[in-house]
């Protein structure tokens, strides 16, 4: 379980920079309501991005990406490092 103890808001995205009880810096992203433009969903672009930083940070180990702490796709919810 990973506890946040500390949380800014990065207006006017659905992200915040957030501080865990481990001393460490994590971004954590949401979705927000569909706006109805473009042809993707939110849902769809949260998927891709788990998917794009675990092949980056664990498939070819680049040491240097971004790595995913947590996430609740059910929920809109990602958390990354």
């Amino acid at each position: 379980m990973i506890n946040v103890v500390e949380w800014t808001r990065l207006e006017p995205w659905r992200v915040a920079r957030a501080r865990t009880d481990r001393g460490e810096t994590v971004i954590v992203k949401w979705m927000g309501p569909h706006s109805g433009r473009g042809t993707h969903t939110e849902a769809w672009r949260l998927r891709t991005e788990v998917a794009a930083l675990r092949f980056l940070s664990e498939d070819l180990e680049m040491i240097l990406a971004p790595r995913v702490l947590a996430e609740d796709l059910p929920a809109a919810l990602l958390m990354r490092a």
